[in-house]
């Protein structure tokens, strides 16, 4: 192991601290995700318990069919109610784009991120969202030896984040976009959760089944005692009963 690392040259040693940081980064964000979905449904599906509630407390809905068809009914106002907000803001920044290039006399670019110069790194110029971030050659990549093999080591950088001023409405119609896109995600993520959860209440709320029902959660009778505790009497009863018809016999 120890003349493995001594072979090792400063760009090969720099190249795997960088995959093992990209590949942890990955694996947080990956899990970090999954917990904000997870608490989203969870979230959501006792939206659906909400919704439910009275209508089944009061009787008004005794059947499970009825139950999906009122639960999927709301369930689609909800979303409706939820979903047009993220909507008109991708509208504004779509509207505003084509009003902006109308009024430019051309479609503006919204991925030019300045004149580009064999060599040099772009800082000023564009018209499009990218002018605010860092913009790599993704078509020609520089590659280096690792363990004897030829790979791609990195990306030649075109361009620093620089703001313009003709930009703006490549800026407004990105962040709307972007806005607007994670909202609408989400209240389609809820309106899944809320379907699935009212789906299983559907199948539940109204099953009848005896497995965990005893004597004593039997109504009581007349005299005030309960199904169960007449039941226990009337077992040994019986058997005094066969045991006198077998002693005459």
């Amino acid at each position: 192991m120890n003349n493995l690392l001594i072979q090792l040259t400063d760009n090969d040693k720099r190249l795997i601290i960088c995959l093992l940081l990209i590949f942890i980064l990955v694996f947080v964000l990956a899990g970090f995700v999954g917990l904000l979905v997870q608490k989203i449904m969870r979230f959501q599906g006792k939206k659906a318990d909400d919704m439910l509630f009275n209508v089944v407390k009061t009787g008004v809905i005794t059947k499970p069919s009825k139950l999906r068809s009122y639960g999927y009914r709301k369930n689609v106002q909800l979303f409706f109610k939820q979903a047009w907000i993220p909507i008109c803001i991708m509208l504004f920044g779509t509207i505003t784009y084509f009003i902006c290039s109308a009024s430019y006399g051309y479609l503006i670019n919204l991925h030019d991120y300045g004149p580009s110069i064999d060599g040099e790194i772009v800082t000023s110029g564009g018209e499009g969202w990218t002018t605010l971030f860092f913009v790599w050659d993704l078509k020609n990549p520089m590659h280096g030896i690792f363990f004897g093999m030829n790979i791609i080591s990195g990306f030649p950088l075109l361009s620093k984040p620089h703001f313009e001023v003709v930009a703006i409405p490549s800026y407004i119609f990105f962040f709307t976009m972007v806005i607007g896109g994670i909202w609408y995600f989400v209240a389609v993520q809820a309106y899944i959760a809320r379907g699935y959860r009212i789906w299983k209440l559907s199948k539940t709320v109204f099953n009848k089944s005896l497995e965990n029902v005893t004597g004593n959660d039997l109504p009581l009778t007349k005299g005030g005692a309960s199904m169960g505790e007449i039941m226990k009497t009337r077992v040994p009863t019986q058997e005094q009963s066969n045991i006198e018809n077998n002693n005459n016999n």
